[in-house]
């Protein structure tokens, strides 16, 4: 049963491996730009909505809207640093060379 599994997990890992999307900061070349332009959406898209919860726990004075209010705050500054972090390591970082003409502007 054990080998069953482990050549299981072995061919999934061999056969997905072509969709996977792993980066470093180290400036290797090899970019997925459109999966980085899909997370930073789906982290505008979370921004919008904890921006809409917070106006209307805002209002609110109960114990758990705050409790909720402070969670949604956090979630939003978490997504906006995800983004931040995005395009500062991975677009800047990676993508405008120091031998680049335009480089300091």
């Amino acid at each position: 049963m054990k080998k069953i599994n482990t050549i299981a997990l072995i061919s999934f890992v061999l056969s997905s491996a072509i969709n996977l999307f792993g980066h470093c900061q180290v400036p290797c070349g090899i970019f997925a730009d459109q999966h980085r332009f899909e997370q930073m959406l789906e982290d505008q898209s979370t921004i919008e909505k904890a921006s809409r919860l917070i106006s209307e726990l805002s209002g609110k004075k109960d114990a758990l809207s705050a409790n909720q209010l402070t969670r949604w705050v956090a979630t939003k500054e978490d997504h906006a640093n995800a983004i931040q972090k995005t395009i500062a390591d991975y677009f800047m970082a990676q993508r405008i060379k120091t031998t680049s003409s335009n480089y300091t502007d």
